[in-house]
């Protein structure tokens, strides 16, 4: 499930920003912290049931977040060969989009959305889909802000509407809009069941909202754990 936006602030800079709606029954997330694998530095929240994760960054050179669903909304077939949640730490024994996409085993893996941002140098935006079937890889353009809702949660109707939220606040925000993406998450319209952060009658819920904030000056990860209501940063720079 779950929404992403996407800003550039510049040719080096952005913010990635990530809704995570989840069953209210699934165990609380543990919040991040740094964790080393292979002998890279990587910075995320733990999904308390199966070990993995929706939203990681590492210190130097990729930040990546997770969408269920691809094209089209799937129905569930486990059990599955690998979570998700794990295939976006995996990605991580290749540290390549090209070699990732071209090399990994996606077979039996339940239909997902990835976004991966790599900036060692300059920014470059990829999306990689799976349907089940086949991987869609493509390179967008870094220099738009973008949004992404999983079609496994909203119809096609709801995520045009959610558009349409995002590019009326982008026109309001003139310089503002990195330091107000997170407020914008959180106080979308309809919020108990089309909003950006929802609570249903069927016991889906925003459980979390993670960003990245990545500047000259400064390169930190926003947690809101929304269950608990605590707010954690990490300043990646000092890590």
């Amino acid at each position: 499930m779950c929404t992403a936006t996407y800003l550039p602030i510049s040719k080096t800079e952005f913010v990635l920003t990530h809704n995570r709606d989840e069953h209210a029954e699934r165990k609380i997330a543990i919040a991040p912290k740094e964790h080393l694998k292979n002998n890279i530095q990587l910075f995320y929240p733990t999904d308390a049931q199966a070990n993995g994760t929706w939203f990681v960054t590492a210190k130097n050179n990729f930040t990546l977040c997770l969408l269920n669903g691809a094209f089209v909304k799937h129905t569930p077939q486990p059990p599955y060969a690998r979570s998700r949640g794990l295939v976006i730490l995996d990605f991580f024994l290749y540290n390549n989009v090209n070699t990732f996409a071209a090399n990994y085993n996606f077979i039996n893996i339940e239909p997902f959305t990835l976004l991966i941002i790599s900036h060692q140098q300059s920014i470059n935006l990829h999306q990689l889909i799976w349907d089940g079937q086949k991987l869609d890889v493509q390179i967008l353009d870094e220099t738009k802000p973008q949004i992404w809702c999983s079609v496994t949660l909203y119809t096609e109707a709801q995520i045009q509407m959610r558009k349409n939220w995002f590019i009326t606040w982008l026109q309001l925000q003139e310089q503002n809009a990195a330091n107000n993406i997170v407020d914008f998450h959180k106080s979308t319209p309809n919020a108990t069941h089309e909003g950006f952060v929802i609570n249903r009658a069927d016991n889906k819920q925003t459980v979390s909202i993670t960003s990245v904030l990545q500047t000259i000056l400064q390169k930190q990860m926003l947690y809101a754990d929304l269950i608990n209501k605590k707010n954690y940063t990490l300043n990646l720079q000092d890590a």
